[in-house]
């Protein structure tokens, strides 16, 4: 049995954990790599991410924010369901403004293909979430990771152990039963690979 001290560290490991591979954080890292590698310069590729970060993340975690403050939402990773649902309409919403955005500008045809499964990844994880919680922040590395893999090759599959190390922390930290967690990774994987794959 572990001691209080091996107990307490293990939650301050899942903690960081959990905040490295927050969905935010999962989002602006892999819309930077897929905008500067889909125009072919630092500079431009940078430019549309941050733009699709706008949509796809930024404004709806401004909201959850401002929830947060204001308390009509208990914590930014919204650890009650039913007030997930909400904020996930507007990243549906967010998301699908800023896909017709990128599209007018004529942004690079695989970050925009990104920002369609992502949508999709969205509105597949609000249909569940009305009903039953899933992990978003498994759902979110898993769908990045099947980005990567659609893209780039098998170098998502590397990324496999962080997913479970992710999945560990929610649970961990009692954000997730395991069957949340498996779900969450289904959901990012199926939905959101699938889709760009079947785009592409």
């Amino acid at each position: 049995m572990s001691s209080s001290p091996d107990r307490a560290a293990a939650d301050r490991v899942a903690v960081v954990v959990g905040e490295v591979f927050a969905p935010p954080v999962v989002a602006a890292a892999l819309l930077g790599l897929v905008g500067v590698r889909a125009s072919g310069s630092p500079t431009s590729g940078l430019g549309w991410a941050m733009l699709a970060s706008v949509f796809t993340w930024g404004v709806p975690y401004t909201v959850v924010l401002a929830g947060v403050r204001r308390g009509r939402v208990g914590d930014r990773f919204i650890a009650e369901r039913r007030q997930r649902i909400g904020p996930m309409v507007l990243a549906v919403v967010s998301t699908g403004v800023g896909l017709v955005a990128l599209t007018r500008l004529g942004a690079p045809r695989d970050l925009v293909l990104v920002v369609v499964a992502v949508l999709a990844g969205l509105v597949v994880s609000l249909g569940i979430t009305a009903a039953w919680k899933l992990s978003v922040h498994v759902a979110g590395l898993a769908g990045a990771l099947a980005v990567v893999t659609v893209l780039y090759g098998p170098w998502g599959i590397g990324g496999l152990p962080v997913l479970a190390l992710l999945g560990w922390a929610r649970v961990r930290l009692g954000a997730h039963s395991l069957a949340q967690v498996l779900a969450g990774a289904v959901v990012g994987a199926a939905v959101v690979g699938a889709t760009l794959a079947r785009m592409r």
